[in-house]
């Protein structure tokens, strides 16, 4: 399994990952422990989360974490749209 994750993805990972590094710096090596264990877990079953209507995007909620992974998944690549703080209210 490839995962391509979008530029979205990636600034708003870094800065939540800049947030709670800086509350506390294990709550940032937590929350990459955490991502690390999705991908393995949506390695084995990519289709495994929620599918919003429209557009059709999936959503993973990271354990002990207000947070939550937008991916869309096509034959063998995960792409990772967007990571967020559940509180957020967006459109997908």
């Amino acid at each position: 399994m490839t995962f391509k994750p979008s530029a979205t993805y990636q600034r708003n990972l870094r800065n939540i990952l800049d947030y709670y590094t800086s509350v506390d710096p294990k709550l940032g090596k937590s929350i990459l422990d955490h991502l690390d264990r999705m991908k393995t877990h949506l390695t084995g079953f990519p289709e495994a989360c929620p599918l919003t209507s429209a557009p059709p995007v999936r959503k993973f909620l990271l354990p002990k974490f207000p947070i939550r992974i937008r991916y869309v998944f096509e034959k063998d690549t995960i792409f990772l749209i967007s990571a967020e703080h559940t509180k957020q209210d967006k459109p997908l």
